[in-house]
C-alpha cells in the first residue's frame, strides 16, 4: 500500500520522527490552511481552517505501508491524540479503525478525494485534522488581526518581564513562534503570514533545497 503524508508546516523542514520514503513534492491538495491555533509552547500553528483561504499543500510518501503504521508515525511526530490524524482512502471512503470511523469535513474529504483520484499511484492520505482552538485560547473568534496582535504581545511580553527568567521564556517564545512563520514552506502563504511579513518584517527563510522533490 502507497500511502501520502499531507503535509504544510514544520513536518516539512522539522520531520523528526517522521518516516518517508520520498523528498516532499509540491503538488499536494489545495487547502484552506491557516496561523489559526495556538500550541502549547504559545507559538502559532497551521491548521485546517475552512473558513481560510486555500493554499497548495506539499506530500510525501509514508515510510510504511499499511495505514494503522503510518498513522502511529504521524500521531506521534505531532504529539497529539490519535483521533486527530485524519485519513482517506483513493476511493473516497474514510477510514475505519477498531469500529471508530475517522470523520473528515465534507470539504476537506471532497478536496482531498478529488487529489486522490490525480493520483493513480496513491492508496490513501493522511495528515493531521487538529482544529483551531482560538475560542478557547482568546475567547474570541479567529481573525487575522487577532493573529497579529498577538504576535504582538509576545513581543510586550519581553519588555513586560519583571525578572530575567520572564523575560527570557517570553523571548523564547517570541522566537519560536517567528522561526515556525518563518520557515514554513514558501507556497503556504496564507494572510496571516502575508501580515506578519509585511508588518513585522518576519520574512519567509530558504528551506533547504534537499527537502523537495526536484521540479
Amino acid at each position: 500500500m502507497t500511502i501520502s503524508i499531507i503535509g504544510w508546516g514544520s513536518l516539512i523542514w522539522r520531520p523528526e520522527t517522521l518516516q518517508i520514503s520520498s523528498r516532499w513534492r509540491r503538488d499536494g491538495p489545495s487547502l484552506p490552511i491557516e496561523f489559526a491555533r495556538i500550541s502549547k509552547d504559545g507559538r502559532l500553528t497551521l491548521v485546517i481552517y475552512e473558513e481560510s483561504a486555500e493554499v497548495q499543500t506539499y506530500w510525501a510518501s509514508s515510510g510504511y505501508n499499511t495505514l494503522d503504521a503510518a498513522i502511529e508515525n504521524l500521531q506521534e511526530r505531532e504529539c497529539t491524540e490519535k483521533g486527530w490524524i485524519h485519513c482517506l482512502l483513493s476511493n473516497g471512503k474514510m477510514y475505519e479503525e477498531d469500529g471508530i470511523l475517522r470523520s473528515v469535513p465534507n470539504r476537506i474529504r471532497g478536496k482531498i478525494t478529488t487529489w486522490l483520484a490525480r493520483k493513480p499511484e496513491l492508496d490513501a492520505a493522511v495528515w493531521t485534522g487538529l482544529p483551531s482552538n482560538w475560542q478557547k485560547k482568546r475567547h474570541k473568534p479567529f481573525s487575522v488581526d487577532d493573529a497579529v496582535l498577538y504576535t504582538e504581545k509576545l513581543e510586550t511580553a519581553i519588555e513586560l518581564g519583571t525578572t530575567e527568567d520572564e523575560r527570557g521564556k517570553a523571548e523564547i517564545v517570541l522566537n519560536s513562534a517567528r522561526e515556525y512563520v518563518r520557515n514554513t514552506p514558501a507556497q503556504v502563504q496564507t494572510a496571516v503570514r502575508k501580515r506578519l511579513s509585511a508588518q513585522r518584517s518576519w520574512a519567509d527563510a530558504a528551506l533547504s533545497p534537499v527537502l523537495f522533490d526536484p521540479e
